[in-house]
């Protein structure tokens, strides 16, 4: 598997992960963070780690300097 997949992969398990704990831990508190606003940070990464990755796959697509 190549290392934009693993990415992309990566950043998607991310945003599910967050998803489900956003949506199904309301109102769990944990001593520092309720997991809610965790699943919601996770998420928000996992996006970002996609959108990142599939700027990158783009540039190289097009026969830009890839960036690594």
């Amino acid at each position: 598997m190549s290392t934009d997949k693993l990415h992309l992969l990566t950043g998607g398990t991310l945003i599910v992960i967050g998803v489900v704990l956003a949506l199904t831990t309301r109102g769990v508190r944990t001593p520092i963070v309720t997991l809610d606003k965790l699943g919601i940070v996770l998420a928000v990464l996992g996006a970002i780690e996609v959108a990142v990755t599939a700027v990158i796959m783009a540039r190289a697509g097009r026969g830009g300097r890839a960036v690594r």
